[in-house]
């Protein structure tokens, strides 16, 4: 099945609009998921109704997909994450591919009398963001399948395998990092995904959320200092970890912070923020002053900059 062309895109908006009876040129305004036919420079979407159209049509690339897309690149930019999420992807498959192993890891956390059970979830390979839920369930489960592979792999070299990436310190070392980074970037992106987000909101909360990673560069969060103390003369939760090198994870932790805040930027450029913000300031009539003779010159910078092709 072929992706629809820009002009077949076009054309349809054309007719929605006519049916509600919204003439293109009164169109100021095109939101869209950044898709290259959406926003291609020069036979985007959005370029083709300038030309057309509408010569000051102000777009916006949806911050919900910004935050998606940035999730993408700092997933796969540090070599250590990339291998992490492939063995959550192996765990879970490993778990979901055997009821009896699945039953007994639950039987394993009810003994243990665990209160924060979680099942075990797949990142998406196309919802980033997923990797939260998946990670937390890792986190909620890493005791239970250390104690159930240790059990196991005298007879399954899969389960040997399995304990082995479990065991090594980098594996809850990670777990516990990204749930403190990925709990940040996850706030921003619900924000963005609510049916009454303002755009006022936009470059207060990628502000904060640039400003907690670098909180998080300086020093660990809530889950990584929960590790920290947990971790006694090489154990953590009483389990013996190998491959202890911590100035390895050191390194890997300041780099994927790095590409955490990098991508956020990246996605969320001050020329992009900006637009946001003027066009706040131009059509938010709660930020208008109440004196005619300031009102008259109020926001005028900021409609030049929006209308400037």
């Amino acid at each position: 099945m072929h992706s629809p062309t820009a002009e077949c895109i076009t054309t349809k908006i054309k007719y929605v609009l006519s049916g509600r009876g919204v003439a293109m040129a009164r169109v100021v305004g095109l939101g869209s998921d950044g898709a290259n036919v959406m926003v291609g420079r020069k036979a985007g979407v959005a370029q083709k109704t300038r030309l057309n159209d509408c010569p000051y049509l102000v777009n916006i690339h949806c911050g919900a997909h910004r935050t998606a897309l940035a999730a993408r690149d700092f997933s796969k930019a540090v070599r250590e994450i990339s291998a992490y999420v492939t063995t959550i992807n192996n765990i879970y498959t490993y778990y979901k591919n055997s009821p009896i192993r699945t039953h007994r890891l639950n039987e394993l956390q009810n003994d243990m009398e665990e209160h924060d059970l979680l099942s075990l979830k797949q990142p998406s390979a196309t919802r980033w963001l997923s990797l939260e839920r998946a990670v937390k369930g890792i986190r909620a489960n890493w005791v239970a399948m250390v104690l159930q592979e240790e059990e196991a792999d005298k007879n399954c070299l899969v389960a040997m395998g399995v304990r082995k990436r479990l065991q090594t310190l980098m594996f809850p070392a990670l777990t516990h990092l990204l749930t403190d980074v990925l709990t940040v970037v996850n706030r921003m992106n619900l924000t963005f995904q609510k049916e009454d987000v303002n755009i006022s909101s936009i470059q207060p909360v990628v502000n904060m959320t640039i400003a907690s990673l670098e909180d998080l560069m300086n020093g660990p969060g809530e889950a990584e200092t929960t590790f920290n103390e947990a971790l006694q003369d090489g154990k953590f939760c009483g389990i013996t970890l190998t491959q202890a090198d911590a100035q390895t994870f050191s390194r890997v932790r300041t780099d994927y912070i790095a590409e955490v805040t990098k991508s956020i930027k990246k996605r969320f450029s001050s020329e992009h923020v900006g637009i946001i913000a003027d066009l706040d300031t131009v059509i938010n009539a709660s930020r208008y002053p109440g004196a005619d003779c300031v009102l008259k010159r109020y926001g005028l910078e900021a409609l030049e900059r929006l209308c400037d092709p």
